[in-house]
């Protein structure tokens, strides 16, 4: 197959068309999974309204002390008794009502109900409101005490819609670890589809999944219906990533799959995202703009041709004509030498049964299959963990969020840069080497800074950003590695349910990324990155352990004889004698 799609063009305008086409999905994939990133971002908030509490029934202390600090709270005064963590403060009280000054006052109390005695007094007559203007530094320790709160309107948050603050921040969390579910579901769906029903229906229907299930979140009416639509996100978008990991290359040469696969596609539109994000600062809006983009990916379904390859090794050689002639004719060709498909589907006859279909259990008949597939999800497995602790935790960083998410996106995209040179030249494996030791050197460094500068200081903080945006794109760049593996050592008929089962690794690992984003407090941070660091340890050593597949051909079957064969270029046919084979060929139907 690889020589038939090398006559009909190796690198023309029909791959440069089907790899946007199908990079479109993937595109709009990267919104739906980091949505939440913007989601959980929380843009400060205060209180403007305390609840109000009966008058205990009990005379107060009439004593100096007890006078001077009730004066103190209708004066506003608030800093003799505002420190002590576990006080419930009310500061800028407005006393309104008549009679005495005092008579409507009562004291402090401690979250438990006990009186907090010589703390201060607040109004139990009327409502007491946070006159404090333009300050959203709204703290845990006086959320119980509030009958209303107001978030920051600079930023519409998911969590500043549902109020996902103090005692229902969990919630968050559990928002998260549903998207996780919906990606490891996504991933064995996607997988699947991909094998029984063809590359081309599996993307896009998974595609379609994303539009829908975005445009309904924007009606959520609480977050347990939101929830739902992330899960399908989830669902759809790791479905899309299966899909388009293999369906852009299968038309490509070993060359032009370390390139192509190296595509910024996810990087730049992570940027995208990002800068978008910084200037609408809306949850509905972002869910919007993916809608509309991932309805404009979805017309590609009318557009792109189904793999020759995968045709062909389900029984479909006259529709693997078909796709092949538009190749050979968008790229200004004449059609290939067709005996050789008949040459290919003869050696693979123990792989093609009419209506077989290809499972998971598939990855695991023999051990040449069983060994690669096993490190390769391990590889995701841990790219899953790695790569979205970094994304979701940007918010636990130091400095501006909005910065700090858009040079992180810029980051990655140049240091992808350097992916599709090093596969080609390098080779494979030590790409995959190099890219994860960058990983963990940026890790260690994070915990090295952490204690050997000055806690909050200038220095600390920059460390700490310039190598926690290399360790989040030396992730990117392993994910693109292992797709490349997965791509070239697992054969046509299990390639997408390999990349499947991959994919369902990389979604058990964001199930547990949400437990390593670090909190504000450096041993959290430290405890968080050494982590991390060991998850590229592991992934250095899984690289070292795969084979070579630089400049190798794509396997088909299962049972292929010569497979992963260095590619050697033939010269081509010449023209007159292609013609005259053309008119004679058995699969010619014209």
């Amino acid at each position: 197959m690889e020589a038939v799609l090398r006559e009909a063009g190796d690198c023309g305008k029909f791959q440069v068309c089907h790899v946007i086409f199908t990079q479109l999905p993937r595109f709009v994939t990267v919104w739906a999974v980091f949505l939440m990133m913007f989601g959980s971002y929380d843009p400060g908030w205060k209180c403007v309204k305390y609840k109000q509490i009966s008058k205990i029934g009990q005379d107060v202390n009439d004593d100096a002390t007890h006078k001077t600090n009730m004066q103190r709270s209708i004066e506003g005064v608030t800093s003799s008794f505002a420190t002590p963590q576990d006080l419930v403060t009310f500061p800028d009280v407005t006393k309104t009502g008549s009679g005495n000054d005092f008579d409507n006052y009562v004291p402090y109390l401690n979250p438990n109900g006990s009186i907090k005695e010589n703390r201060g007094y607040f109004n139990t007559s009327a409502s007491v409101v946070n006159t404090t203007k333009n300050e959203y530094n709204g703290k845990c320790n006086i959320y119980d005490s509030c009958d209303e709160i107001e978030f920051n309107t600079e930023s519409e948050t998911v969590l500043s819609r549902y109020q996902l603050v103090c005692d229902r921040a969990w919630i968050v969390k559990c928002i998260l670890i549903v998207q996780g579910v919906g990606y490891f579901i996504g991933a064995l769906i996607g997988g699947q589809m991909g094998e029984k029903f063809g590359r081309k229906i599996g993307l896009y229907t998974s595609t379609l999944v994303v539009c829908v299930s975005s445009g309904l979140a924007i009606f959520s009416p609480n977050w347990i219906v939101y929830a739902v639509c992330i899960f399908f996100l989830g669902l759809g978008a790791n479905g899309v990533i299966s899909l388009s990991a293999v369906f852009s290359v299968e038309f490509l040469n070993s060359k032009w799959r370390g390139y192509f696969g190296s595509l910024p596609t996810w990087n730049v539109s992570l940027l995208v995202f990002t800068l978008t994000t910084a200037a609408v600062k809306s949850w509905i809006y972002l869910h919007l703009i993916t809608f509309i983009i991932s309805l404009m990916a979805f017309l590609g379904f009318f557009v792109v041709v189904e793999s020759p390859r995968w045709l062909l090794m389900n029984g479909r050689p006259k529709q693997a004509e078909d796709a092949i002639k538009k190749i050979a004719k968008i790229n200004g060709k004449l059609p290939p030498n067709f005996d050789r498909l008949l040459q290919l589907q003869a050696d693979q006859k123990d792989d093609q049964h009419e209506g077989k279909s290809y499972t998971y259990l598939d990855l695991f008949r023999t051990k040449e299959i069983r060994t690669p597939a096993l490190k390769l999800s391990l590889l995701m497995g841990i790219f899953g963990v790695v790569y979205y602790a970094f994304g979701w935790g940007v918010k636990s960083l130091p400095g501006n969020f909005y910065v700090n998410a858009i040079i992180s996106s810029v980051v990655e995209i140049a240091n992808l840069f350097l992916v599709g040179p090093l596969c080609n030249g390098a080779g494979r494996k030590k790409a995959g080497f190099f890219m994860a030791l960058v990983g963990a050197v940026s890790c260690f460094s994070i915990v090295v800074a952490l204690f050997a500068t000055e806690k909050g200081s200038t220095m600390q903080s920059t460390f700490i950003k310039i190598f926690a945006f290399e360790g989040k794109a030396a992730s990117q760049a392993t994910f693109i590695i292992t797709s490349l593996f997965i791509v070239e050592l697992l054969p046509t008929v299990v390639r997408n349910v390999g990349i499947g089962f991959c994919r369902c690794m990389a979604g058990l690992g964001t199930l547990l990324a949400p437990f390593l984003i670090p909190s504000h407090d450096v041993i959290s941070f430290a405890v968080c990155f050494s982590l991390l660091c060991v998850c590229y340890v592991v992934q250095i050593g899984i690289f070292l352990s795969l084979p070579e597949t630089n400049n190798l051909e794509l396997k088909d079957g299962l049972f292929q004889t010569g497979a992963n064969k260095e590619i050697v270029i033939e010269p081509p046919f010449d023209q007159n004698e292609e013609k005259e084979h053309e008119q004679n060929d058995i699969f010619d139907h014209v």
